[in-house]
């Protein structure tokens, strides 16, 4: 899915019930004829890193370049037109930041069997796992953090979008 240079927003077609995608869904490593996921034959799952209300986030090797990434899938199929929608505005807003040095780059997203899957940049970890593994953490870096937070959240209001998801983990 990408939304870059698009005239409209009401581009996305809805995507089909079957074992298909609407999308394209190019690599080496997926054959549709095959009874596994796009997320399956090309990603190898490392782990679950984390859960919220969006759905689940995995650290994966992605078996075309070999990187790491990590993919948030969503919890449940679309309910609803209007709930898809909703996801592939988070789709948009990931893909307009995505250039900022400051926020989380997005590679990929795809939907498949009404389930919305998206590729994004893995972090080495959270906050609180370097302050964890540092136990001392200098007043320069706490002042280089939230710098580089605030640029981050004034990209975001500068185009009128508010994070309600901020933390350390």
């Amino acid at each position: 899915i990408s939304f870059r240079n698009s005239l409209s927003s009401s581009i996305v077609s809805s995507t089909p019930k079957s074992k298909s995608s609407s999308f394209d869904l190019s690599s080496s490593f997926y054959d549709k004829n095959k009874n596994e996921s796009y997320f399956e034959q090309c990603f190898e799952n490392i782990g679950k890193l984390g859960e919220g209300s969006f759905g689940e986030v995995y650290k994966v090797r992605c078996k075309e370049d070999g990187r790491f990434y990590a993919v948030k899938k969503t919890r449940f199929h679309y309910k609803s037109e209007v709930y898809r929608r909703e996801r592939m505005q988070e789709v948009r807003r990931y893909e307009e930041f995505s250039s900022n040095e400051n926020c989380i780059t997005l590679y990929k997203a795809w939907e498949q069997d009404d389930v919305l899957f998206m590729q994004i940049e893995l972090c080495r970890g959270s906050v609180q796992d370097f302050v964890e593994e540092i136990h001392e953490v200098s007043e320069s870096f706490v002042w280089s953090f939230l710098l580089d937070m605030l640029l981050a959240l004034k990209s975001l209001h500068d185009k009128n979008l508010i994070h309600l998801d901020i933390k350390l983990d």
